[in-house]
């Protein structure tokens, strides 16, 4: 049994990590940590391209704030950035389709 100083007066993930004593909660964390997924596990590897994980992640991050309903906490140059990787990501297909 782990003392009360550890495991915190929420008790549990939360309270061992203090996770609300930083401002936060366990399910902003792992909001959080999709966008980080992605671009560790998935994007960079298989691509070999550091700006493609960067883009990746931006974009997977603004769509997990969309999808939530906190649109307001995402800066308008992050969705403008957003957008510039979607299209870095969209013209290659568009240049193969047009072949």
């Amino acid at each position: 049994m782990a003392p009360a100083t550890v495991a915190g007066a929420d008790g549990g993930i939360a309270g061992y990590f203090r996770v609300r004593s930083q401002g936060s909660s366990v399910a902003t964390e792992v909001r959080a940590g999709v966008a980080t997924f992605m671009v560790m596990a998935y994007i960079m590897p298989f691509t070999w391209s550091i700006t493609n994980g960067i883009g990746a992640g931006f974009i997977t991050h603004v769509v997990v704030k969309l999808v939530v309903g906190k649109r307001r906490q995402v800066h308008w140059m992050l969705y403008l950035t957003s957008l510039a990787f979607v299209v870095y990501f969209c013209v290659p297909l568009i240049e193969t389709l047009g072949r």
